[in-house]
């Protein structure tokens, strides 16, 4: 094989491995410190997970994303060929409006930058949080000992509740896998999901155990459980997580990356939400 012929069937080879699709999961912005969250949630008389608004720290978040999502939009999307999704949960649903409104108010200064194809952000409840708790009462006993011992509420909760959690944990499985095959036969090159912490961590671990959710029947075990919360413990706040669809099949690329907050030092005091 010559040199040219050489170039010519490398090049082959790298567009075949082009995805199809690319999927961005976007974490919720910042908020602040649980027992805080409990507080105000209760003040309100809402729900410590539905609720609560994004705080001033999250929006400066989204605006930073935003200007980053726009500039690393695949230079070969065409006005609508992605589309914004979110879960139903206020503070992701408030990012999504933001970026969504950002990205098509910068089109009349930029003209050749692409739009969502949803005119609305459109709700995607398969990817809405893993519920917490609402007993605010054992969410603040919970906070308390977790201060004690150091570590993060959302580890204590699963160290304390593992069991428990596995039918919980087992139901959002079938809701992102319906998900996750909603999104594959959608005809966009791009779609962005503004979700939250756990349920971007299942489907991280759904993503890297295709050959285990072949069978319809599987059960989630603790062990499975496990590494979800590791992988739920990578997930900064405004964090990326992005899948590619090959072969119809997912693969991880990244995993809660934020290079919308880094470079600055000002950002980077904004990195926050890992434990």
């Amino acid at each position: 094989m010559n040199n040219l012929e050489k170039s010519k069937f490398e090049n082959v080879v790298e567009k075949e491995k082009e995805p199809s699709k690319r999927i961005f999961f976007i974490r919720h912005p910042s908020q602040k410190w649980f027992d805080c969250l409990v507080d105000e949630a209760t003040e309100r008389g809402e729900d410590i997970e539905t609720d609560l608004p994004v705080d001033r720290d999250g929006l400066k978040m989204v605006r930073f994303l935003s200007e980053y999502l726009k500039s690393e939009l695949p230079k070969d999307l065409k006005d609508k060929e992605y589309s914004i999704y979110s879960s139903s949960i206020k503070r992701a649903k408030q990012e999504a409006g933001i970026l969504h409104k950002n990205i098509k108010l910068s089109k009349l200064d930029e003209p050749t930058l692409p739009i969502p194809k949803n005119n609305e952000v459109e709700n995607l409840d398969f990817f809405s949080e893993v519920p917490f708790t609402i007993d605010k009462e054992y969410a603040r006993e919970l906070i308390k000992k977790a201060k004690e011992k150091g570590i993060h509420p959302v580890l204590l909760w699963f160290e304390e509740k593992g069991e428990e959690l596995l039918p919980r944990f087992q139901k959002k499985l079938e809701q992102v896998k319906k998900g996750i095959d909603f999104l594959k036969n959608q005809p966009t090159k791009l779609d962005v999901v503004v979700s939250h912490r756990l349920a971007i961590a299942l489907t991280i671990w759904v993503s890297n155990n295709i050959e285990k959710i072949k069978d319809e029947n599987y059960k989630l075990t603790i062990d499975d459980l496990k590494e979800i919360f590791d992988y739920s413990g990578q997930l900064p706040f405004t964090s990326i997580t992005e899948l590619d669809i090959m072969d119809d099949e997912i693969k991880i690329k990244k995993i809660g990356e934020t290079p919308h907050l880094k470079g600055d030092k000002e950002r980077e005091k904004l990195i926050k939400g890992k434990y």
